[in-house]
Protein backbone atom coordinates (compact mmCIF):
# COMPACT_ATOMS: atom_id res chain seq x y z
CA UNK A 1 0.00 0.00 0.00
CA UNK A 2 1.40 3.71 1.17
CA UNK A 3 1.84 5.54 3.63
CA UNK A 4 -1.23 7.56 4.45
CA UNK A 5 -3.60 5.78 2.53
CA UNK A 6 -6.16 5.78 5.29
CA UNK A 7 -5.52 9.13 5.69
CA UNK A 8 -5.95 10.84 2.33
CA UNK A 9 -9.14 9.15 0.49
CA UNK A 10 -9.98 12.29 -1.11
CA UNK A 11 -7.51 11.43 -3.47
CA UNK A 12 -7.70 8.11 -5.76
CA UNK A 13 -4.75 7.05 -5.24
CA UNK A 14 -4.72 6.80 -1.64
CA UNK A 15 -8.51 5.58 -1.83
CA UNK A 16 -7.81 2.67 -4.30
CA UNK A 17 -4.88 1.37 -1.80
CA UNK A 18 -7.41 1.75 1.17
CA UNK A 19 -9.84 0.04 -0.82
CA UNK A 20 -7.56 -2.86 -1.67
CA UNK A 21 -6.41 -3.08 2.01
CA UNK A 22 -10.11 -3.68 3.23
CA UNK A 23 -10.55 -5.95 0.57
CA UNK A 24 -7.57 -7.61 2.32
CA UNK A 25 -8.79 -7.80 5.49
CA UNK A 26 -12.01 -9.10 4.85
CA UNK A 27 -10.52 -11.77 3.21
CA UNK A 28 -9.82 -14.05 6.08
CA UNK A 29 -6.27 -14.66 4.82
CA UNK A 30 -3.30 -13.97 6.73
CA UNK A 31 -2.23 -10.68 5.62
CA UNK A 32 0.59 -8.25 6.57
CA UNK A 33 -0.33 -4.76 4.77
CA UNK A 34 3.36 -2.61 4.17
CA UNK A 35 2.58 1.15 3.47
CA UNK A 36 5.96 1.95 2.28
CA UNK A 37 6.83 6.14 2.23
CA UNK A 38 7.82 7.57 -0.89
CA UNK A 39 10.76 5.77 -3.10
CA UNK A 40 14.17 7.14 -3.71
CA UNK A 41 13.71 6.46 -7.49
CA UNK A 42 10.56 9.12 -6.94
CA UNK A 43 13.82 11.58 -7.14
CA UNK A 44 14.06 10.57 -10.53
CA UNK A 45 11.15 13.35 -11.41
CA UNK A 46 13.55 15.94 -9.84
CA UNK A 47 16.36 15.31 -11.79
CA UNK A 48 14.09 15.13 -15.46
CA UNK A 49 13.15 18.84 -14.29
CA UNK A 50 16.45 19.35 -13.05
CA UNK A 51 17.82 18.74 -16.68
CA UNK A 52 15.20 20.97 -17.77
CA UNK A 53 17.22 23.99 -15.64
CA UNK A 54 14.32 24.08 -12.92
CA UNK A 55 13.12 22.32 -9.65
CA UNK A 56 9.78 23.15 -8.19
CA UNK A 57 8.99 22.69 -4.78
CA UNK A 58 5.44 22.95 -3.33
CA UNK A 59 5.00 25.67 -0.62
CA UNK A 60 7.96 26.79 1.45
CA UNK A 61 9.78 23.07 1.15
CA UNK A 62 9.91 22.26 4.65
CA UNK A 63 7.40 18.92 4.36
CA UNK A 64 9.67 16.32 5.65
CA UNK A 65 9.21 12.69 4.00
CA UNK A 66 12.53 9.56 4.24
CA UNK A 67 12.11 8.11 1.25
CA UNK A 68 13.54 4.32 1.20
CA UNK A 69 15.34 2.67 -0.99
CA UNK A 70 13.50 -0.33 -2.90
CA UNK A 71 16.31 -2.71 -1.62
CA UNK A 72 15.88 -2.40 1.89
CA UNK A 73 12.26 -2.38 1.48
CA UNK A 74 12.36 -5.44 -0.08
CA UNK A 75 14.32 -6.57 2.89
CA UNK A 76 11.30 -5.26 4.80
CA UNK A 77 8.93 -7.39 3.11
CA UNK A 78 11.34 -10.89 3.77
CA UNK A 79 11.36 -10.05 7.50
CA UNK A 80 7.74 -9.61 8.02
CA UNK A 81 6.65 -12.48 5.28
CA UNK A 82 5.74 -15.31 8.04
CA UNK A 83 4.62 -13.02 10.95
CA UNK A 84 4.14 -9.42 10.16
CA UNK A 85 1.85 -7.22 11.82
CA UNK A 86 -1.17 -6.54 10.66
CA UNK A 87 -0.16 -3.09 9.18
CA UNK A 88 4.03 -1.95 8.93
CA UNK A 89 4.60 1.42 7.61
CA UNK A 90 8.28 1.89 6.49
CA UNK A 91 10.52 4.62 5.28
CA UNK A 92 14.34 5.16 5.09
CA UNK A 93 16.56 5.61 7.91
CA UNK A 94 17.46 9.68 6.70
CA UNK A 95 14.57 12.44 7.26
CA UNK A 96 15.50 15.17 4.46
CA UNK A 97 12.60 18.18 3.91
CA UNK A 98 11.46 18.25 0.79
CA UNK A 99 13.50 21.48 -0.27
CA UNK A 100 16.77 19.35 0.90
CA UNK A 101 16.49 17.06 -1.27
CA UNK A 102 15.53 19.66 -4.50
CA UNK A 103 19.07 20.97 -3.12
CA UNK A 104 20.72 17.98 -3.40
CA UNK A 105 20.07 17.16 -7.28
CA UNK A 106 20.43 21.16 -7.72
CA UNK A 107 23.78 20.47 -6.73
CA UNK A 108 24.37 17.16 -8.63
CA UNK A 109 22.79 18.10 -11.93
CA UNK A 110 22.12 21.61 -12.16
CA UNK A 111 18.50 23.67 -12.24
CA UNK A 112 17.19 26.39 -9.87
CA UNK A 113 15.15 25.74 -7.19
CA UNK A 114 11.14 27.37 -7.56
CA UNK A 115 9.08 27.62 -5.00
CA UNK A 116 5.63 27.03 -6.11
CA UNK A 117 2.77 28.27 -3.69
CA UNK A 118 0.58 26.03 -2.27
CA UNK A 119 -2.64 27.46 -3.76
CA UNK A 120 -0.77 27.84 -7.11
CA UNK A 121 -0.66 24.35 -6.98
CA UNK A 122 -3.83 23.10 -6.16
CA UNK A 123 -5.33 25.16 -8.77
CA UNK A 124 -2.69 23.75 -11.59
CA UNK A 125 -3.40 20.42 -10.52
CA UNK A 126 -6.79 20.69 -11.62
CA UNK A 127 -5.41 21.63 -15.32
CA UNK A 128 -5.00 17.87 -16.39
CA UNK A 129 -7.98 16.48 -15.99
CA UNK A 130 -9.20 18.09 -19.01
CA UNK A 131 -6.59 15.71 -20.73
CA UNK A 132 -5.53 12.64 -18.87
CA UNK A 133 -7.51 11.59 -15.29
CA UNK A 134 -4.50 9.22 -14.58
CA UNK A 135 -2.09 12.39 -14.56
CA UNK A 136 -4.95 14.01 -12.47
CA UNK A 137 -4.66 11.96 -9.87
CA UNK A 138 -1.19 11.62 -9.00
CA UNK A 139 -0.66 15.00 -9.11
CA UNK A 140 -3.47 15.66 -6.54
CA UNK A 141 -2.40 13.10 -4.35
CA UNK A 142 1.58 14.80 -5.01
Amino acid sequence: SIKGAEKALEYEVAKSHKMFEDALEASGLDYTIIRPVGFFSGLNDLAIMAKRKVIHIVGDGHAKTNSIDQKDLAKVVVSVLREGPKIKEVGGPLIHTRREMAEMIENRIGGKIIEVPEKVAEWGMFLPELVDDDISAKLKYF
